[in-house]
């Protein structure tokens, strides 16, 4: 064997020994970096309540008006709550520090952070627009909204829901659109 032929195979070994620690470290890393991010604490999420905010006569589509038009309903933004809030007087103390609290995050340029409620799956189209103008109303699939606080699932949202609680449910023209696969799904 030739000095080459050592030098190549200690070279390699030297790379495998650096190299190795790395490869088991950096998915580690990463799987801590989720778990903090999973384990973060909504502090910077605002105290939310549907609830009141619909008993003062404040429309679904008022906030979330992306689905008038569209797939995604919309979040508010920190600049839609701050044009309602600066001129509203909000008369609890509990409401009146959330608010102290979003006006904070406005002067500081900081967003509003809220928690996530539905995410479907990619392979899912569905688009609001379509059942707005069809007349369902939001509670039919998102639950009485101004019985909570913040917005929580009333209902397990999968294909099951929808086609057992609405679309058998259509008259026989529009029930063979709605029960097409491809109508929902990409």
């Amino acid at each position: 064997m030739t000095d080459t032929y050592h030098a190549r195979r200690l070279t390699w070994r030297r790379a495998c020994a650096f190299a190795l620690p790395l490869l088991l470290l950096i998915p580690l890393v990463l799987f801590l970096q989720g778990r903090a991010a999973a384990e973060t604490p909504l502090e910077t999420t605002l105290k939310f309540s549907h609830q009141k905010h619909l008993a003062a006569d404040v429309p679904c589509l008022f906030c979330h008006p992306g689905a008038i038009n569209g797939a995604v309903a919309s979040i508010p933004s920190a600049q839609k709550c701050v044009g309602c809030h600066q001129n509203i007087e909000v008369t609890s103390s509990e409401g009146r520090a959330t608010v102290e609290q979003l006006m904070q995050r406005w002067e500081e340029g900081l967003p509003l952070v809220w928690p996530k409620v539905y995410d479907l799956p990619d392979f899912v189209n569905f688009n609001h627009q379509p059942h707005l103008a069809a007349g369902k109303n939001c509670e039919r699939c998102h639950g009485d909204l101004s019985q909570m606080e913040m917005a929580r699932p009333a209902y397990r949202i999968n294909m099951g829901f929808c086609l057992q609680n609405c679309h058998r449910h259509e008259d026989v023209e529009k029930r063979q659109r709605l029960m097409d696969c491809a109508t929902c799904h990409k």
